[in-house]
């Protein structure tokens, strides 16, 4: 019983710290006039996937957190909705695709145009690149075990994706004739992904991007379902 409490106090110490360390990395953003790698500081800053994924997940931990310790306070059983959980795993996959596709993706590029490999991962960025995912990534492994996932909820991250990824496109469409064409503004398309044009974006990027979402939601569901095989110390 001691060892369940303290491990359930330990989940709760973890849950805060990835909420407080999102939060006070996005609210320094309110104070910068321009990030090395974002183009838009403050609210202005919630276009991004990276902010909306860091957010997403930060609140997901400090719910189940304030959860988890009030039901430790009041001595209770310790229960989490299952619908609260899914939701959890949809915020986890949605920042870990944002650590890797800026380890594994960006800042490669980055590092080939020599403006340095670590160019994204300077201050704020540093946590909401790169120690965020992390930290999302293994307290999904290792906390909240008595608390399962079936193979259908593999496909459920594709849900809060879509519709950011339908954001991004809608929005750049009704921008496009009077701002871009005609008036020249390219904020819209802050990603510039749609530079090499819609057919090209809808043909082999979105569909990379789905693939991409759907393993590393694959992968965390199977480390997930191993280690909840695993025999207990406890």
């Amino acid at each position: 019983m001691f060892r369940k409490k303290r491990k359930g106090y330990l989940e709760c110490f973890f849950c805060f710290l990835i909420f407080t360390m999102v939060l006070v990395s996005w609210m320094r953003m309110f104070h910068i006039e321009k990030d090395s790698s974002f183009s838009a500081a403050g609210i202005g800053s919630l276009k991004y996937f990276t902010i909306l994924s860091n957010l997403f997940a930060g609140t997901t931990y400090f719910i189940l957190g304030f959860l988890r310790f009030v039901f430790l306070v009041l001595n209770k059983e310790i229960k989490i909705p299952k619908w609260l959980y899914i939701v959890h795993f949809c915020a986890v996959v949605c920042v870990t695709i944002t650590g890797f596709v800026v380890l594994f993706v960006l800042s490669p590029m980055l590092a080939y145009i020599r403006k340095g490999y670590f160019s994204m991962l300077q201050k704020e960025n540093f946590v909401l690149h790169f120690l965020s995912p992390l930290s999302c990534f293994l307290c999904f492994l290792f906390f909240f075990q008595e608390l399962r996932l079936a193979f259908i909820h593999v496909f459920m991250p594709f849900v809060p994706f879509s519709v950011y990824v339908s954001f991004y496109l809608l929005n750049f469409r009704y921008h496009y004739v009077s701002a871009v064409l005609v008036n020249g503004e390219e904020g819209y398309d802050w990603y510039s992904f749609l530079s090499f044009g819609y057919p090209l974006c809808l043909l082999w990027l979105f569909p990379a991007s789905y693939l991409c979402v759907f393993l590393l939601s694959f992968l965390l569901y199977r480390l997930k379902k191993r280690i909840q095989k695993a025999p207990s110390r406890s």
